[in-house]
């Protein structure tokens, strides 16, 4: 698990450095700044919320185990992420 959440950690570095195509003009976008906030208006939020510890927090305000595996629907973010 924590080797997954490495991969995405690395991932999300990656993609504030990856150019991109401009789908209004059709040309690629090389400039560093354009890139990162082109990544952040997009696909950020979910890249973030696939490697937060939502488990590590959840653990720490509920200790019944049967009512916190509601909230390993969290790792969804994660499948979602994968299936992107």
């Amino acid at each position: 698990s924590s080797l997954i959440t490495v991969f995405f950690v690395l991932d999300i570095v990656v993609n504030f450095r990856t150019s991109y195509i401009n789908s209004e003009k059709g040309e690629e976008i090389f400039d560093f700044r354009a890139i990162a906030v082109h990544y952040l208006k997009t696909t950020f939020i979910i890249d973030l919320l696939a490697v937060f510890p939502f488990e590590y927090l959840i653990m720490g305000f509920i200790n019944d185990y049967e009512n916190a595996k509601f909230f390993n629907l969290f790792s969804l973010f994660k499948l979602g992420r994968i299936l992107r």
